[in-house]
């Protein structure tokens, strides 16, 4: 459970999280989504698979600095770790980002993150206590449940600050009231500001917005929002649409109820929004990425269903659910057009500048491809180290 999401140019990529509480996907395969053409294709990273296999991840966390995917932290066969990975989409190749074990974050995952100034900050999460890692700031608190256990766990509020030119690890010092410490938070960054909602603490999944000023390092406190607020919640997505607003979708209440509603805020206003949502369907620790490109907030993956409840089966998702919120381009709309008239309009498509005829062949291609499962039992697939590109309609459900 617990895939990535991140958006670049025209893509959404999907990385990692498991199937079920036993079995984690594939590692070796990394999903992008082409939000103009919707096709899905299924890549072979070029990697030494030796210790990516031996990991498997969920509830990590992930950025995009220069076209290089960063992948922080998460939950593995072996527990929580603090690992950090890179994947160059370019080339796509791995490259790992070693740090000795004081030099780094303590172990989590849920937890989230964001770019400023070329650098990756995370914070908060659920795992192993600070104590024995890098520990200037942060506060940690155990989960009670998890006292008698080899490796107790717990929420932190911890503010780290990863250099990619450095390969170093830091944990700042900052001004103001910053989060109770937390996990399945959410974060959305609009100029140098970063918002933090919800999340759970102890037992409590909470409804509370907070802004952290970049240029400052100054945390705001609690905002005291007006308008209708969204329930208390945790596993859900926020995910910044403009230079004001931040759109909020889904997630899992105090009384474990998967959500479905849809919400926008206002962060100069400070105000709350509910959107009217046709259709019923609920998300639980999904992703969202806004293409603005297409002008729309792509929602993937995810459970339906309550995911505490062990004695039902989980209900995944491998559709994308996709809420317009901007203006697509000129380009876009008059490409759907003539697509949309193909019957009157393919013999024509010859006469279109090369770009575009190129667009418009290839979105008829997967229009017309053959939906293929693509699970670890049916793949039939080699261990070959060569990249290789599968042309798909659906990935394999993420959690």
């Amino acid at each position: 459970m617990g895939h990535i999401a991140v958006s670049a140019g025209p893509n959404m990529w999907i990385w990692t999280g498991h199937e079920n509480e036993e079995l984690y996907l594939d590692l070796r395969h990394i999903w992008r989504y082409h939000s103009e053409l919707e096709q899905w294709t299924r890549l072979k990273p070029r990697v030494n698979y030796s210790y990516m296999q031996a990991y498997g991840l969920s509830g990590s966390t992930a950025v995009v600095i220069n076209d290089v995917l960063y992948v922080i932290c998460g939950y593995s066969s072996f527990g929580n770790v603090s690992v950090i990975f890179g994947l160059n989409l370019s080339t796509l190749e791995w490259i790992r980002l070693d740090t000795s074990i004081h030099e780094k974050p303590s172990p989590r995952d849920k937890l989230t993150s964001w770019v400023y100034n070329d650098r990756i900050y995370i914070f908060g999460g659920f795992g192993l206590p600070l104590v024995g890692h890098l520990n200037t700031t942060g506060e940690y608190v155990e989960d009670e449940s998890t006292t008698l256990q080899a490796l107790p766990r717990g929420w932190n509020n911890q503010l780290c600050v990863f250099d990619p030119s450095l390969k170093r690890w830091s944990n700042p010092s900052h001004k103001g009231t910053p989060p109770c410490p937390r996990a399945a938070h959410a974060s959305a960054k609009i100029g140098n500001e970063v918002f933090i909602f919800g999340g759970r603490h102890k037992t409590l999944r909470m409804s509370d917005l907070h802004c952290f000023h970049l240029d400052r390092d100054t945390w705001s406190g609690s905002l005291i929002t007006s308008g209708p607020m969204p329930a208390g919640r945790s596993w859900h997505s926020f995910t910044a649409i403009s230079d004001n607003r931040i759109f909020l979708y889904g997630g899992f209440t105090q009384d474990e109820v998967p959500l479905s509603d849809a919400w926008v805020v206002d962060v100069q206003m400070l105000e709350w929004s509910q959107l009217d949502v046709p259709g019923d369907s609920p998300r639980l620790w999904h992703t969202a990425c806004y293409m603005a490109n297409v002008g729309e907030v792509l929602i993937f993956g995810g459970c339906s269903s309550n995911i505490l409840d062990h004695e039902k089966e989980d209900v995944l998702s491998n559709e994308i659910l996709k809420f317009k919120v901007g203006i697509p381009s000129l380009e876009r709309l008059c490409l759907s057009c003539v697509f949309s008239n193909r019957d009157i309009l393919q013999t024509e498509w010859h006469t279109l500048p090369h770009h575009l005829r190129e667009k418009l062949d290839c979105r008829l291609k997967v229009s017309e491809s053959v939906q293929v499962d693509w699970s670890s039992e049916s793949s039939g697939e080699s261990d070959e180290d060569d990249a290789d590109v599968d042309l798909v309609a659906l990935p394999w459900p993420f959690l």
